[in-house]
């Protein structure tokens, strides 16, 4: 349990920590804010072998009401909220969806280098950070990323997947970094607010096509899939691993 990320008789919840429920029945996907912690020996009920130890756990939900749950059954709503996992309704209620020429994006008109260019260059004369506040890239680095651009094949996908600088490190927090290109375009997705959607929308647009596309052909890329790695310390959390099984 401990090493997929739900909670454990040696690491129980804390006080208020939210928590999503995970046993099979009426508690399956409830959540809420713990409220009480107690050990106990089980009767067998609630899913734990009866004679067990364990950490039984009252739970608060939003609306007031209580539920109890075995702590093995709990797992944290989101302990990595940059690798948070957007839900289908999320999606169809963002801006981005709202913003998005196509319902379909593999069916949207491709954009070609040139408006992907000018989305670029009004992308980084007028982004703003998480806070809405206005960011002041260096022409330089300006400069710099749109060189990268027009001197690379697919370039929309180079700029992304290298280490290009925007300029310093201002926060910590990874949801407030717009110090690098990569990082900066994933906040904009991210917070999914005007103008940097708007400004940013041709430019990942020629992204998703570059990706399912050959441009020189037209044709679909056919990926082989397999397993992907993801360069994270820790698992993800049991709830973005319901979510990955159910997308």
């Amino acid at each position: 349990a401990k090493r997929v990320g739900f909670f454990t008789l040696a690491e129980p919840p804390q006080e208020f920590d939210k928590v999503v429920c995970f046993r099979r029945g009426q508690d399956w996907s409830r959540r809420g804010s713990v409220s009480d912690v107690s050990e106990e020996v089980s009767d067998g009920t609630g899913g734990l072998r009866k004679g067990a130890e364990g950490v039984k756990v009252t739970v608060t939900t939003e609306t007031g009401e209580d539920f109890k749950s075995w702590s093995a059954f709990l797992a944290p709503i989101n302990d990595k909220e940059y690798s948070a996992i957007c839900t289908t309704h999320a999606l169809l209620s963002s801006t981005f969806c709202d913003r998005h020429p196509c319902a379909n994006p593999a069916e949207a008109k491709p954009v070609s280098q040139e408006e992907a260019r000018e989305a670029l260059v009004r992308w980084l004369q007028e982004m703003e950070d998480a806070d809405g506040e206005s960011l002041a890239i260096a022409g330089a680095s300006q400069a710099w990323i749109l060189a990268e651009f027009d001197s690379h094949c697919e370039s929309c996908l180079y700029l992304y997947t290298t280490h290009q600088k925007l300029g310093p490190r201002t926060a910590l927090n990874t949801g407030h970094d717009y110090s690098l290109y990569y990082r900066a375009l994933n906040n904009t997705l991210n917070v999914d607010a005007d103008p940097n959607i708007s400004n940013a929308m041709p430019l990942i647009r020629r992204m998703i096509y570059l990706l399912l596309y050959d441009e020189t052909t037209g044709e679909k890329r056919l990926h082989k899939g397999g397993r992907v790695w993801k360069g994270d310390t820790q698992r993800p959390v049991p709830l973005n691993m319901h979510k990955l099984r159910e997308a």
